[in-house]
């Protein structure tokens, strides 16, 4: 075929693929991909070779002025995929510093529904002449900042405006209260024989951020108080301490816990947690006279 034939074929062909739809270009395309994937590797190869060849002969083919132009396009666009580079790593450092810049000072605000610790950022200024038309008023606890302002948190103020109770309010007893005096004195090992469950679970500290996660499954395994309140204390030479080994079966070599433990702090515990939770009422554990005999 003569080189005038060669290119009204290419111009033709040139035009009507400019004439396609966009879907058909893609659906084109989307062919042309899986026909490529379910192709051998050695016919890749062959069509990789084919195509090296015929661009190497083109170069050839090409005059000077062509070829300084073919590089010069090259170099541009490599130029161009640089430049890219540099903006995108700017743009990451620029975020990255805005970050830094609203987290300076600290999760110090406090909402006066759900009672969270948040950044400035997560929260808005409290006022209370925007909610009068709501019939929910008494979710708002009036707690007020470091800077004894009262705030509330975006995902509250969207729920509250709508007329509905947030899922995190304190008015839905989602609040932890203080550790009593008499819990807080007991070690690891000493909760856990007056636990009515025990959690077996593995916690790992990722990489990035430090932040904690489960990994794997959560065994939770049910206990019995009254075997725990007939068991202890231990052989009196113990004198008030005794060493625990916390397994989880009897039959295991192992253990997960392996601790000194002072009886006498956790029956005291045990009682005051039958005289003020339910949980523990509902229960029946023998005195400490019936143990000691």
């Amino acid at each position: 075929m003569d080189r005038a034939k060669k290119d009204e074929l290419l111009e033709t062909c040139a035009k009507k693929y400019k004439e396609i739809d966009m879907s058909k270009k893609k659906q084109m395309l989307e062919n042309r991909r899986k026909k490529y994937k379910e192709m051998d590797a050695s016919k890749n190869k062959q069509m990789r070779n084919k195509k090296a060849v015929k661009s190497r002969k083109s170069y050839d083919s090409m005059d000077c002025e062509k070829k300084e132009k073919y590089l010069n396009a090259i170099r541009n666009q490599s130029a161009i995929a640089q430049q890219n580079k540099k903006i995108s790593k700017l743009r990451v450092d620029v975020c990255i510093s805005q970050f830094c810049q609203k987290i300076k000072e600290g999760p110090y605000y406090v909402c006066t529904v759900c009672n969270r610790m948040l950044y400035r950022k997560s929260v808005l200024i409290f006022n209370k002449q925007k909610y009068v038309n709501c019939n929910i008023q008494n979710i708002f606890t009036e707690k007020l900042s470091f800077d004894s302002k009262e705030y509330i948190c975006k995902t509250c103020h969207s729920k509250v405006i709508k007329g509905k109770v947030p899922c995190q309010a304190v008015y839905n007893d989602m609040f932890v209260g203080d550790i009593p005096t008499e819990l807080s004195t007991l070690e690891k090992l000493e909760q856990i024989p007056i636990a009515q469950r025990i959690v077996f679970e593995i916690i790992v500290v990722m990489p990035k951020g430090q932040q904690r996660k489960i990994k794997g499954a959560i065994c939770n395994v049910p206990v019995e108080c009254d075997k725990t309140c007939q068991t202890l204390p231990r052989p009196p030479e113990s004198s008030g301490i005794i060493l625990l080994k916390l397994k989880r079966k009897l039959q295991f070599r192992g253990h997960v816990y392996y601790q000194a433990v002072r009886p006498e702090i956790v029956l005291n515990v045990l009682n005051w947690l039958k005289a003020n939770n339910e949980l523990y009422i509902k229960k029946s554990y023998n005195s400490r006279s019936n143990i000691n005999s």
